[in-house]
């Protein structure tokens, strides 16, 4: 239960702490005494957004601190899952703040947490009954998230087990779809994913081989221009013609005058070996440019056979991907989609089969949600037509019709729709063909009434409870 509330500028309220006691406190005064600026702190405090006025004037921060006493498992189980420690006392203080800038912060026992956290958190810790909340039930999907409060913590149980089963019946449709068509469309399929494995498979392509064979037609192509400078360079550097020496045989008499120079002064010496190396140098360059011309050769036919290749690449790379490497896995992918659609047949009926035990399991889950709420369903509506009478609504009958779909979903398979007749002789109608909002306050506090007995929240706030009330009532 909420134990303590500090609040510190927020609108009207410059600071006040408010004490509560175990059972009933009321707050009371005249209008623009602050009443709902306490509820909205609450309100802000538990996780719901604030309007542009919330922060006092001439304040830059406006913060509620809110010390919560615990004593549902459920609540301190969920509190320990989010990192958040609990003294022995089971005391949650929390704290929110929000700066004229925009910048706020929550914080559950000092640990820094996001709004959705926190609002996870408040569900567990308070009920907020606003003045206009009533008008909520007009709206018959709300009524099925009402009854589910009613029925308790083993329905949270069974959903999830339900949500369970309806992912892997969704997963099974989606595998299904993926196995598309009847058995001559994926005939048809196979045919085509056939000749494209057997068209990449046929070029046996390997990694590199597009530059190896590029590098190659370069040298094809330019046979010609290689062949004659290579023989200029081997002429120049080891044969020389007939007005000069080659470079060899003058770097050879350069270093046999060297040599004699070197005989004469000692300190020339490291010249002629500098020489001797670049003369040995030289004579193994000139020989390996003498094998590389010997083994130059033009064949037409391999520049022919060379250019088919290349061809045959680009088409493939084409319709395949950018490289080899793309080509090659696009090879793997049509392999592993042959194989998937040429088991298609098994894998149909496994998937079929396990769709089928999924719809069998999500049915017995959805009877079993659908027995459970129909169960609170008779329990409640008669305490609910009780307090009615209490509420001055003396010949009110109160019933809730709990009715299957034909589908099924993460609620069930039920539609849940709230019924009441006002009057002696009325029928009995649904909530919003009630005109009277008198009467349809008397319906919230009779089922907020009824919800605090079986509910696991310890707080319930009442704003105003008494509009469109009797003030005798």
């Amino acid at each position: 239960m909420i134990e303590q509330l500090l609040i510190k500028n927020v609108a009207l309220i410059e600071n006040v702490e408010i004490g509560f006691n175990k059972g009933l406190n009321i707050l009371s005064g005249e209008t623009g005494a602050g009443k709902s600026m306490v509820i909205d702190s609450i309100n802000f405090l538990l996780g719901e957004r604030i309007g542009k006025d919330f922060i006092r004037h001439g304040e830059t921060v406006a913060s509620v601190d809110g010390v919560f006493s615990v004593s549902n498992n459920l609540a301190v189980e969920a509190i320990l899952q989010m990192g958040i420690s609990i003294e022995e006392d089971n005391l949650i203080q929390i704290h929110r703040s929000v700066a004229s800038t925009g910048k706020a912060v929550c914080k559950v026992n000092g640990k820094t947490i996001t709004v959705g956290m926190l609002k996870d958190i408040s569900a567990f810790l308070a009920d907020v009954h606003g003045q206009h909340e009533h008008q909520s039930l007009l709206n018959p999907a709300k009524h099925i998230v009402l009854l589910d409060r009613f029925c308790g913590d083993e329905l949270e149980t069974i959903r999830h087990e339900l949500a369970s089963y309806i992912k892997q019946y969704k997963d099974a449709i989606k595998e299904i779809s993926k196995i598309s068509g009847d058995k001559k469309s994926r005939e048809s399929q196979i045919e085509i994913l056939n000749f494209q494995k057997e068209e990449i498979e046929s070029a046996k392509l390997k990694l590199g081989e597009e530059e190896l064979l590029q590098e190659r037609r370069l040298v094809l192509a330019s046979y010609e221009r290689l062949t004659q400078s290579s023989l200029d360079a081997i002429e120049y550097l080891y044969e020389g013609d007939s007005d000069e020496l080659s470079a060899l045989d003058k770097i050879s008499k350069s270093r046999n005058l060297i040599q004699e120079i070197g005989k004469l002064d000692p300190k020339m010496e490291y010249l002629s070996e500098g020489l001797e190396h670049i003369y040995t140098l030289l004579d193994d360059l000139t020989r390996d440019l003498r094998h590389y011309y010997e083994a130059l050769d033009h064949d037409p036919n391999e520049l022919n056979l060379i250019e088919n290749r290349l061809d045959l690449i680009h088409s493939l790379k084409r319709k395949y991907g950018g490289s080899i490497q793309d080509i090659l896995n696009f090879g793997d992918d049509l392999a592993n989609k042959l194989d998937f659609i040429k088991n298609s047949e098994g894998e149909l009926k496994r998937l079929t089969a396990e769709k089928h035990k999924c719809t069998k399991e999500i049915l017995r889950v959805c009877a079993d949600i659908s027995t459970r709420r129909k169960d609170a369903a008779n329990l409640i509506k008669s305490q609910i037509t009780e307090i009615l009478h209490e509420l001055g609504m003396k010949h009110a009958e109160f019933d809730i019709v709990v009715e299957s779909k034909n589908e099924f979903g993460l609620n069930g398979s039920d539609r849940v729709e709230f019924l009441i007749s006002p009057n002696p002789g009325e029928s009995l109608k649904p909530l919003a063909k009630i005109a009277s909002g008198g009467e349809m306050s008397r319906v919230m506090l009779a089922l907020k009434s009824v919800l605090a007995d079986v509910d696991n929240i310890e707080t319930f706030i009442f704003d105003e409870i008494d509009t469109g009330v009797s003030g005798r009532t």
